[in-house]
C-alpha cells in the first residue's frame, strides 16, 4: 500500500513509485492481475492533486495496453477521472 505524508495524504512520489512497482511485478511474474489491485487500492487512497492526475494518467495508459482493465475505470477510477477533467479541463 503506499505511504501517506503527515497530512494523511498519499503524494505524487508515493503513487508514481506504487505504480511502477506493480508494473515491474506484472513484468516479473506474468500476473497481470497485479494491476487489478492496484487500481483498487489507488482508488480508496486519499492523493495530493498531483498524485490523482498521475494516477488517472497511468491507469488509464494501463487500460490502453490492457482493455481488460476498462470495466475497472468505470468502478474505480471515475472519480479520479472527474476530479480531473474539472481542475484540468482536459478530455
Amino acid at each position: 500500500m503506499p505511504l501517506v505524508n503527515d497530512k494523511g495524504m498519499t503524494t505524487y512520489r508515493e503513487v508514481n513509485r506504487y505504480l511502477d512497482t506493480a508494473v515491474m511485478l506484472a513484468k516479473e511474474t506474468g500476473d497481470l492481475a497485479v494491476y487489478n489491485y492496484v487500481i483498487k487500492v489507488l482508488s480508496t487512497q486519499k492523493m495530493s492533486e498531483r498524485a490523482k492526475v498521475l494516477a488517472v494518467r497511468r491507469i488509464e495508459h494501463l487500460a490502453y495496453l490492457y482493455p481488460y482493465l476498462i470495466p475497472l475505470l468505470d468502478q474505480y477510477v471515475c472519480r479520479l477521472r472527474i476530479f480531473f477533467l474539472i481542475h484540468y479541463s482536459l478530455a
